[in-house]
């Protein structure tokens, strides 16, 4: 019976690895479809070995390739020392050049030698009768009557304060008076001519060639010590041929005012600028006025292209017209624009700009220049003199 057991036994032994021996042997459906998505391996491809050597060495655009030869303080070429930092230069930036203009060129002036057409004969001024009275303002001009007199007239004015500069505290100029005086080159003196019927300062006056008589226009009459006053609108002839007749009233001007200029232009008479009152802010006038003498009557002429006042002294006549330099316009501001004022055309125009920005400077034609001097202006101070030669087209 044991024996019977113990085959049994062993048969069921071999009976399981048989199976399990069948099972490993055997493909699932399942494995079978898998299978067909399964790629061989690729085949391995043999590259060439790559060394640090084999790379080439690309020169860097900052550096130079190492064929290059350099030098330094330390070694010779090509050697181990490490080259110096090279700073890269800046871009370049221009730099507009700081032009500094060339004074004009004015030319000495001693005694005896000639300075273009113009010559000093004295060696040095000379002194000669004063003024009957401390006036500034004053109205006047030199001239030459019909019968060959030189004559420097002088009409109106204000009284000088003596402390006027120098005094902390702006002070108003003097009361205005209305004595005018004339000077004889002949006899070197002052001798007293008729009074104007006002006593005022600041006027116009011109010398009608035509009629051998003075024309004063307008001005200011102003009280002492008050800076504000009433501009006239009166206007006086003189005849120089018949003075004890004294100044006879004449046409009124249009346009009241005081520091203006008057003018002469081949044989026509013009009153420029000027201003209201003591209104230097804004009361500066553009008024163009031609005195026809022979109706006795006011032309109201252009306007000057800006207001311009204290231009008394730095108007004069050139060619066919006049020109104005410089001048104070609104807001008390001086200017330095040169204008030219053709009489035939009865138009304005602009010639260029004066050296400095400047009122109350006094110019005159020599030739073919215009010669300038002083003023209240900057830049600079008012003993600066200059020249700017002219042409006529």
């Amino acid at each position: 019976m044991l024996f019977i057991r113990f085959l049994l036994f062993l048969s069921l032994i071999l009976s399981f690895q048989w199976k399990a021996a069948a099972q490993e042997g055997s493909t699932t459906t399942d494995e079978v479809a898998d299978s067909s998505s399964i790629q061989p391996s690729p085949t391995p491809v043999t590259a060439d070995v790559i060394t640090e050597t084999s790379i080439p060495i690309l020169p860097s655009p900052d550096v130079a390739p190492p064929s290059a030869v350099m030098k330094d303080a330390q070694g010779p070429p090509n050697s181990a020392s490490t080259p110096p930092e090279v700073t890269p230069e800046p871009s370049p930036v221009f730099v507009h050049p700081v032009v500094t203009p060339e004074p004009t060129a004015v030319p000495p002036v001693t005694s005896g030698e000639n300075s273009g057409s113009v010559k000093f004969v004295d060696a040095e001024w000379s002194s000669q009768a004063n003024y009957p009275l401390p006036l500034l303002e004053s109205a006047g001009g030199m001239l030459r009557t019909k019968d060959g007199k030189n004559l420097l007239m002088v009409a109106g004015g204000y009284f000088d304060n003596a402390d006027l500069h120098t005094t902390k505290e702006a002070k108003a100029p003097g009361r205005s008076v209305g004595s005018c005086y004339m000077f004889s080159y002949g006899e070197r003196k002052w001798e007293t001519i008729p009074k104007l019927p006002l006593a005022v300062g600041g006027g116009g006056m011109v010398y009608i060639s035509q009629l051998d008589s003075l024309l004063f226009s307008s001005g200011m009459i102003r009280q002492q010590d008050e800076w504000h006053g009433i501009d006239s609108t009166h206007s006086y002839m003189l005849d120089l041929k018949n003075m004890g007749a004294g100044w006879v009233r004449k046409a009124d001007i249009p346009n009241p005012r005081n520091h203006m200029s008057g003018v002469s232009v081949l044989g026509r008479y013009f009153f420029v600028g000027g201003q209201k009152g003591a209104d230097e802010e804004s009361g500066n006038q553009r008024s163009v006025h031609e005195y026809d003498y022979s109706n006795d009557k006011w032309i109201e002429k252009e306007s000057i292209p800006v207001p311009l006042g204290h231009i008394s002294a730095s108007t004069f006549q050139y060619g066919r017209g006049f020109i104005t330099v410089a001048g104070i316009t609104d807001g008390r501001r001086p200017i330095a624009k040169v204008h030219y004022y053709d009489a035939v055309k009865n138009i304005w125009s602009e010639l260029g700009f004066y050296p400095r920005q400047v009122q109350s400077v006094v110019c005159g034609p020599s030739n073919d220049a215009i010669h300038c001097s002083t003023g209240r202006g900057f830049p600079g101070d008012a003993s600066q003199s200059y020249f700017r030669r002219l042409s006529t087209e």
